[in-house]
């Protein structure tokens, strides 16, 4: 299972720097803050999909929710739907950005503590596996490659790849077959190397790839990590600057809890130095990312 994370911010508090900065583009489609203060030099790049380059699996609470629902009934525990959502959401908020198989660990646990049978968390997490294929490919047929693409994030990745030398990586917490299957249904497969790209292993999908690729990286530059989760702005933090991506959820059960101020609270207790609700403006996000003190605008 994953190693501890100890966030910035403790839970509870919500860490603020005395000064943040707003822009716009002219449209004003393309918002971001800055919140820290870049200290370092980024020689590499890491970016997560799910949520940040990609809006194919922005329903997956939903979709985990049904098979939570499902394991708790086949263990023989009778849980009030509001109870269950409320525990489900907890989980969803600790183990958000881990690999997909560390939240139905999660889920046997609370099955155990509630008294009932022991189930393997790999064998649901499988069915979850199986069903989330299905349901993204449905919303591939009704979206297309251009509607599931977040806005920038294709010139964000050719930017950071040319600026880098190709020493961008892809990390995600998705098995890392289905992590380059969505990196060529978007078309951005053409933008890295796919021999950069690391996912959870169906081997040993208990192993987190974004702690093993941060390990890997450790020592070798200041990295900047991008990504739309606590873990993935922990990273950057961790190992050099923490790019944001801020949005609200859309699933039925997150969208009224998982709120944009939930978010970027969670985002900034992470240890974000930029958050950002696209990659509209992707070069100035990449400008001021790179930029050590004060970037040009900043």
């Amino acid at each position: 299972m994953e190693e501890h994370i100890e966030f910035p911010g403790r839970k509870g508090t919500y860490i603020l720097p005395r000064k943040s900065h707003r822009f716009f583009d002219k449209s004003k489609l393309g918002r971001f803050e800055v919140i820290r203060p870049i200290s370092v030099k980024p020689t590499k790049a890491v970016v997560d999909v799910d949520g940040t380059l990609s809006h194919e699996r922005d329903l997956w609470m939903d979709w985990e929710f049904e098979i939570f629902t499902q394991a708790c009934r086949e263990s023989g525990i009778a849980v009030e739907m509001p109870e269950l959502k409320k525990a489900a959401l907890d989980i969803f908020e600790r183990t958000m950005g881990f690999i997909s198989a560390s939240q139905f660990y999660e889920i046997a646990g609370y099955i155990t503590r509630k008294g009932g049978a022991t189930i393997n968390p790999l064998e649901y997490y499988q069915k979850y596996r199986q069903s989330m294929q299905g349901k993204v490919e449905e919303r591939r047929s009704q979206y297309g490659y251009l509607g599931l693409q977040v806005a920038g994030g294709r010139q964000l990745l050719e930017k950071l790849n040319k600026k880098f030398h190709g020493e961008v990586y892809i990390a995600s917490g998705t098995d890392r077959d289905g992590v380059i299957d969505s990196l060529r249904f978007l078309q951005l497969d053409k933008c890295i190397s796919l021999d950069n790209v690391v996912g959870a292993s169906l081997q040993n999908p208990d192993q987190c790839a974004k702690a093993q690729l941060a390990r890997e990286l450790d020592g070798k530059g200041d990295l900047l990590w991008v990504g739309d989760s606590p873990l993935d702005v922990y990273y950057g933090w961790l190992h050099g600057v923490a790019l944001g991506r801020c949005a609200a959820n859309t699933s039925e059960i997150g969208r009224q809890y998982f709120t944009e101020k939930k978010m970027r609270r969670l985002l900034i207790n992470g240890g974000a130095n930029i958050i950002t609700e696209n990659f509209v403006n992707y070069a100035n996000l990449i400008d001021i990312a790179t930029s050590q003190g004060h970037a040009r605008g900043y």
